[in-house]
């Protein structure tokens, strides 16, 4: 394949580039404010995202130098379309100018941002960050600007205005070496936006500026200015630049970690970038980025960034694995040896927490089909190859294990826990003996627990004299919500509280190995916890198997 003209980058088809939103996203929430990507727009008012500013505005109109009062004009008009009070022009206090009164029906846009030509380094530090807050107002449609059109107008008016005060900071006689990086990183992140809507002449001048930044001694402005090169590379891929595979994975190699922090945007573009070079075939490259984020990431201190590395970091043989699996819960004929071997090789090539629970899940799920010798297996898997109780894995894998011994412990057992009812009404268990009882667990702040309630309460109505139904409620005390909740279930609820806090959070949950909702326990007609169940297969069998027997 041979590479395309430079400008074929930034045609509309860039401008629909989920690459280039990822990359534009992420260098635009950093230190210098809060402005956030069009997925904030979406999340917050349900709305399709705020299109990328238009391109029809000539590339000559950028600022190309950073001294020129005479652009303050041009910077300063207000945005058609939207009534608006313009004050006469100077320093605004550095909250948003875009916000609205609330419960105002006939909001109006406060007076908008000026660009003055007399700021010191300190008041431009202020107004960079004045434009964040009010391109996160309009991002989230929380500005007062009446149509889609004026919001992109206004957008791309502060925009200007931020890269020509970013610039101006960078060349300010007074301002220090942070201010400097600050403006560079305000420059950075304003061309990326241009650049975003098509705009040529911002490309390349992004370009320019990301590969300086790569020597900077400030670290978030050479990660910032290693991402927006990434994004580069990526666009030539995909562009079928065939030397892009390997620029990529020489940006990422490079990358160093913060000892700090976690680096999560970089995390995520190293994510973005194994993704497509999976994609587009390069899995060489694809392997050496995911080596990368594992090496980086996978261990971090915080668990919430490992999973994400995890999960970023993918695993080719996940395939493999996933096709026994589906094979297996259609009960087609898959061996122990079979499943093992598949198991071993995705933990060989991808060992971390996202296998580790993949794994966890496998084996719930086919012990809910029935199909025993394969959970077997596979907590034997990864009881081989997890054995330190101090390593996250570790723990996780015992925990796992821990649970799986509890739920075949209990089968067999009478339920004889003394628990107070949900609702104060007095519940014995000896009432039920005789009858079949379906007993979920549930709590109400996890809807999905009563995921199996439509088939348990059919269950019932179809044998009113053999099944009953008594819940099992979970939260930490019975509010307000789960008594409501509680009131519209129609079956009575025992209540055993969860203290998160606790070195054991709920004894109950620890006694029946419940890992998961929904979780569901089956006691006979003598009142012996007769299954666990986790599907609506496994309820329905297990139902019947009781109830057929006399």
């Amino acid at each position: 394949m041979t590479q395309r003209s430079h400008s074929s980058r930034f045609n509309q088809n860039h401008r629909n580039s989920l690459v280039w939103m990822v990359i534009l996203g992420l260098i635009t929430t950093g230190s210098l404010g809060c402005s956030k990507t069009e997925s904030t727009r979406q999340a917050s008012t349900g709305e399709e995202p705020l299109p990328p500013l238009p391109s029809d505005a000539s590339d000559e109109s950028l600022p190309s130098d950073v001294d020129s009062s005479q652009r303050s004009e041009f910077i300063s008009q207000p945005a058609p379309g939207d009534t608006a009070t313009v004050e006469p022009k100077g320093w605004p206090s550095p909250t948003s100018a875009l916000s609205i009164e609330q419960e105002s029906e006939d909001a109006t846009v406060k007076p908008e941002l000026q660009l003055r030509n007399d700021l010191t380094p300190e008041k431009l530090v202020d107004f960079l960050s004045a434009c964040d807050q009010d391109m996160e107002l309009i991002y989230s449609g929380r500005s007062g600007l009446k149509s889609r059109e004026a919001e992109v107008a206004e957008m791309q008016r502060i925009i200007r205005m931020k890269l020509e005060a970013s610039r101006r900071l960078v060349a300010h006689a007074d301002a220090t070496d942070e201010q400097r990086v600050t403006g560079k990183r305000g420059e950075l992140q304003s061309l990326s936006h241009l650049a975003s809507g098509g705009s040529l002449k911002a490309a390349e001048e992004l370009e320019v500026i990301a590969k300086a930044g790569l020597e900077s001694n400030d670290p978030s402005f050479a990660s910032d200015s290693r991402l927006v090169l990434v994004g580069f590379e990526l666009e030539s891929l995909q562009n079928g630049n065939e030397l892009a595979p390997q620029k990529i994975v020489d940006l990422v190699e490079q990358f160093t970690p913060n000892p700090q922090a976690p680096d999560v945007p970089a995390l995520m573009v190293m994510g973005q970038a194994r993704e497509l070079l999976s994609q587009y075939g390069h899995v060489d490259e694809a392997k050496r980025v995911r080596e990368k984020i594992l090496a980086t990431f996978a261990d971090d201190a915080n668990p919430e960034v490992a999973m994400m590395a995890a999960k970023l970091a993918g695993a080719v043989q996940f395939d493999g694995v996933d096709k026994l699996r589906a094979a297996a819960l259609a009960g087609q004929s898959v061996t122990p040896a079979q499943w093992k071997a598949a198991a071993q090789t995705l933990i060989d090539e991808s060992r971390d927490m996202m296998t580790v629970q993949y794994l966890a899940t496998a084996a719930l799920e086919l012990q809910g089909s029935g199909n025993d010798p394969l959970a077997a297996a596979t907590y034997e898997v990864l009881q081989q190859n997890f054995t330190d109780p101090t390593e996250a894995l570790g723990r996780e894998v015992n925990v796992a294990i821990e649970a799986a011994r509890a739920r075949a412990d209990i089968i067999g057992t009478p339920f004889d826990f003394q628990l107070p009812s949900l609702g104060g009404e007095t519940i014995e268990m000896s009432d039920y003996r005789g009858r079949v009882v379906l007993m979920p667990f549930w709590a109400a702040e996890f809807p999905a627990s009563l995921q199996l309630l439509p088939n348990i309460i059919n269950l019932r109505e179809r044998n009113p004299n053999h099944v009953a139904i008594v819940g099992v409620n979970l939260d930490s005390r019975a509010s307000d919500q789960t008594i409501n909740a509680k009131e519209k279930l129609g079956f009575p609820s025992l209540h055993s509280a969860t203290e998160p806090g606790a070195e054991v959070p709920n004894p109950i949950v620890k006694q029946f190995g419940m890992v998961s909702l929904p979780f569901l326990v089956i006691l006979d007609r003598d009142g012996k916890v007769a299954d666990v169940c986790f599907t609506e297969r496994q309820l329905q069998s297990s139902t019947q198997r009781l109830l057929a027997q006399e």
